[in-house]
């Protein structure tokens, strides 16, 4: 599990765990939600924050920090997985049952009673403790919901009072939610999408771990990118040297492959494994760039299945891209398991690319090369008319493709010493 510690700015207030890094916006804004809806409690359904980040981007650790909070404030914070509900309503109901705590001062069951429905249960339950106190229902792994979402936001939560607030997470959007028009317009539904940690939280990280070699924060940086499950576990099997001092993620070691699992934990990765691992030899990608490089047609729906995937983005020039993280470990596993496909690929891809090897955008392509001619960021921002940040973030972009960590590597990957 991902260790928990806020990196808070001057100033800011939140009663974030002292062991939770990062997120530091998110935890403000529930401590904020929290807030309105125990002082702005009237009409009728629930809240709803959707939670929704790619595999690894630490989920499940932000909300057992939300629970945290939310218990601080005395509200009875419910747990529960979607993955044990096997698609069903009744199931999800029956799980939800499961992790409420027994009615203070409640009759005797009757055990001759004629019991109701799990999906009935659950509401009159709910119902009882949110007339009592607050109620924080989350709902981790989402996107296996199934049938259960349709009873859980069609069914359930419109029955019931508004002290309740849905937390859901999940890889993917919020699905059907809201089930009646208008509730999202009327500020009840929130969604918060988790990107890859900043340089600054994997210093704090390394720090808060013990890791304060000199040059550590930079290594584990360059391995991770940021990625949080990524950077955890770097830290945890002791590899933070990945970047050079240690077997960290070459292929073939066991930390390679349990990242590569969770990856591909999502339905329908596993039968798209070929498609994954051709379009990881590309820093972007489109349909019919990826049957140039399979030599091969490949149907429109398996395309579209594709992209659908979570860690598949629209790229910002056109055309889609893989989560650089995963775009190594399954450019690694292939090379591992078949050398001959990966250098095949290799070298298609490479022809493919032919005067731009990286996949540099035109944008990305000018910035490197004033890199190359050593113009500052300043420089650079005042040629192209754009703010220095935005010149940082192509920056950051080139770093990524070259594989470098700084502005003295990539002049010496670009002049090819």
């Amino acid at each position: 599990m991902l260790k928990s510690m806020t990196l808070r700015e001057p100033g800011e207030r939140s009663h974030a765990s002292p062991l939770f890094i990062g997120r530091s916006s998110e935890l403000l804004r529930f401590e904020a939600l929290l807030e309105q809806m125990q002082t702005h409690v009237s009409g009728t359904g629930v809240s709803r924050l959707h939670i929704e980040g790619t595999a690894g981007a630490g989920k499940s650790s932000l909300l057992a920090e939300l629970r945290r909070l939310a218990g601080a404030r005395g509200w009875l914070t419910l747990q529960v997985d979607s993955r044990d509900a096997a698609g069903h309503g009744e199931s999800l109901a029956a799980a939800i049952l499961a992790v409420m705590p027994p009615e203070p001062d409640g009759p005797a069951p009757d055990p001759w009673a004629i019991l109701p429905s799990y999906g009935s249960l659950c509401r009159e339950k709910l119902s009882a403790a949110a007339a009592r106190v607050p109620v924080l229902l989350a709902v981790d792994a989402y996107e296996a919901a199934g049938d259960a979402e349709r009873w859980l936001c069609g069914t359930l939560l419109p029955q019931l009072p508004p002290s309740v607030l849905l937390v859901t997470a999940s890889r993917r959007g919020p699905g059907v939610w809201p089930a009646e028009p208008g509730l999202a317009e009327a500020g009840r539904m929130e969604v918060m999408r988790l990107e890859d940690f900043t340089a600054a939280e994997v210093r704090a990280y390394a720090e808060a771990s013990g890791r304060r070699e000199a040059g550590e924060a930079d290594r584990l940086w360059a391995a991770s990118q940021g990625h949080p499950l990524t950077l955890a576990a770097l830290v945890m099997a002791g590899e933070g040297e990945a970047a050079g001092r240690g077997p960290g993620l070459e292929a073939g070691t066991g930390l390679q492959a349990y990242l590569l699992g969770r990856w591909l934990r999502e339905d329908g990765a596993d039968e798209l494994r070929p498609l994954l691992d051709a379009a990881a030899m590309l820093p972007s990608f489109q349909h019919e760039r990826l049957e140039e490089l399979l030599e091969a047609e490949v149907a429109q729906a398996e395309f579209g299945r594709l992209c659908a995937l979570s860690f598949v983005r629209p790229h910002g020039e056109g055309g889609w891209e893989i989560h650089g993280q995963l775009r190594k470990l399954l450019a690694g596993d292939l090379a591992r398991r078949q050398p001959a496909l990966h250098e095949r690929l290799t070298k298609r891809s490479a022809q493919l690319l032919d005067d731009n090897p990286y996949g540099f955008t035109e944008r990305e392509a000018e910035v490197a090369r004033m890199v190359l001619d050593c113009h500052t960021t300043a420089d650079i921002a005042q040629k192209l008319i754009v703010a220095e940040i935005t010149v940082k973030k192509h920056l950051s972009h080139i770093f990524e493709k070259t594989g470098v960590r700084n502005r003295k590597e990539l002049i010496r990957k670009l002049m090819g010493s």
